[in-house]
């Protein structure tokens, strides 16, 4: 049928391992990658199999998508050379426009976070009345 929770919480942390040192480059927030992860890694917190399967599929979605393509630009120039970049405040070379693209776009997948409605109960609403 499908995954065991357990599989899936471990392959989800394995996707946030992968790609935890692009974030911060990327400019993703730290509140931001909290809203996706903030209970993944907490023993105590027990996750419903509905959230554990949502933050699989999200960090699986950036990571076969927008980070493949940050880490096919980084790959590009060996990790010495980026840092010599940065040392040397040079910007405007074409990897690093192409890197900053990719990591925008990062950026703006991390975004698509959708948080959460509590529903509200209009029975109660309606039992006041």
């Amino acid at each position: 049928m499908g995954k065991k929770k357990a599989d899936l919480l471990k392959e989800a942390k394995g996707f946030y391992a992968a790609m935890k040192e692009e974030l911060p480059p990327a400019k993703v927030s730290k509140d931001r990658i909290n809203r996706v992860i903030g209970r993944l890694f907490d023993d105590t917190a027990e996750m419903k199999m509905d959230e554990v399967r949502r933050t699989h599929k999200f960090l699986k979605m950036i990571h076969d998508g927008s980070f493949q393509d940050v880490k096919e630009v980084r790959a590009m120039v060996p990790a010495h050379v980026w840092a010599n970049y940065i040392a040397m405040d040079v910007t405007d070379l074409r990897e690093q426009v192409l890197l900053r693209k990719a990591q925008a776009v990062l950026n703006k997948d991390w975004g698509h976070v959708k948080k959460r409605k509590k529903k509200e109960k209009k029975d109660e609403v309606q039992a006041t009345d």
